[in-house]
């Protein structure tokens, strides 16, 4: 949690801050609306009972919204200082958070990084050599930010070669390629996209901003589902460990959840209370250092609580890092 972000969240919750989508987006330290910064500040504003209206997941980034307290109906407002606003990474566990807004062409990466093109003036030895040096499979054919003029693929240069020997560039351009906008539902273009292999990127000025192929959307919905399953086997196998050695009032006193039905109700924040205890690991009788795998637990139940929030980017280091915990519990217990 940064500086920045506690006291502006103080300011708001002493007396609603009006501010533009964009000015919201940049406290956080994000400069779009992504799975990532949409489940951040929903989770922080949320977290000390603010609210946005309307909601910033919608609309231009030049909307105005305002961050407050919602109405109650004796318009009475619980105020809270700094401490409770930076109160926020508390070891709780996360519920499941799936996104407020929808998932947009935008939000895939290359859709608006730009797009790799050659002029219908040039050579084909010199698409051909653009497309190798890069690995790409696609050009755009343009004359301009706005004029695409058709694609030039390894797909249309090899059907083209069937029919004749020596080619020039136009003879493999194809002109009809596919175009979805970036500010389309990505569910809505899934179809094409596949079907298509490919699809060039329209921003809301008619400029081509990018390219969104097949390999993109596995490679973008693969980052979404890995994590989830990773996280449930590394819960399966600890909690397999723990119903080993513990009986249930066991698992209820040392959680302090009366209520507890089994160990599959108990929370990453419960297996690092619950084996915390000196007395409780040594009947574990894992022969390892407790204080790093206490540490590794926490790593996990941080990692989860950010992937609970559907769509939150994980980097490369933190994938690494669930990776070597997942290891670290198949070590543990060798079940199939």
């Amino acid at each position: 949690m940064t500086e920045r972000v506690t006291e502006f969240v103080a300011k708001a919750a002493a007396a609603p801050i009006e501010l533009t989508v964009r000015d919201l987006l940049a406290i956080w330290g994000f400069r779009t609306r992504s799975y990532e910064s949409v489940g951040r500040i929903q989770q922080d504003l949320s977290a000390v009972g603010l609210q946005c209206q309307p909601d910033f997941t919608e609309g231009p980034a030049d909307t105005v919204v305002r961050i407050g307290y919602p109405p109650s109906p004796d318009d009475a407002q619980t105020n809270i200082g700094p401490e409770a606003a930076a109160a926020f990474d508390t070891a709780v566990d996360e519920p499941l958070r799936l996104p407020s807004s929808s998932i947009y062409v935008r939000d895939i990466p290359s859709a608006i990084n730009g797009v790799e093109s050659v002029h219908p003036d040039e050579t084909l030895e010199l698409a051909q050599t653009r497309m190798l040096a890069k690995d790409y499979s696609q050009l755009a054919v343009k004359t301009g930010p706005t004029e695409l003029k058709g694609a030039v693929s390894w797909m249309t240069i090899a059907t083209a070669r069937i029919a004749r020997s020596s080619l020039i560039l136009a003879d493999v351009i194809d002109s009809h390629p596919k175009v979805v906008r970036a500010d389309e539902k990505l569910l809505n273009e899934i179809s094409t996209i596949s079907a298509a292999d490919f699809a060039f990127v329209q921003d809301g000025d008619a400029c081509i901003c990018g390219i969104v192929t097949a390999a993109d959307l596995a490679n973008q919905f693969q980052d979404l589902a890995i994590p989830f399953f990773q996280l449930g086997e590394i819960e399966g196998r600890l909690r397999h460990c723990i119903e080993r050695v513990f009986t249930l009032e066991e698992l209820r006193a040392g959680t302090g959840k009366k209520k507890l039905k089994s160990a599959d109700d108990m929370t990453f924040g419960d297996y690092v209370f619950l084996l915390k205890a000196d007395d409780r690991w040594r009947r574990m009788h894992f022969r390892l250092d407790h204080g790093m795998f206490i540490a590794y637990l926490d790593d996990a139940r941080e990692l989860r609580n950010r992937v609970m929030h559907f769509g939150a980017e994980l980097k490369a280091a933190d994938k690494r890092k669930l990776v070597s915990v997942l290891n670290f519990m198949r070590n543990l217990d060798p079940r199939p």
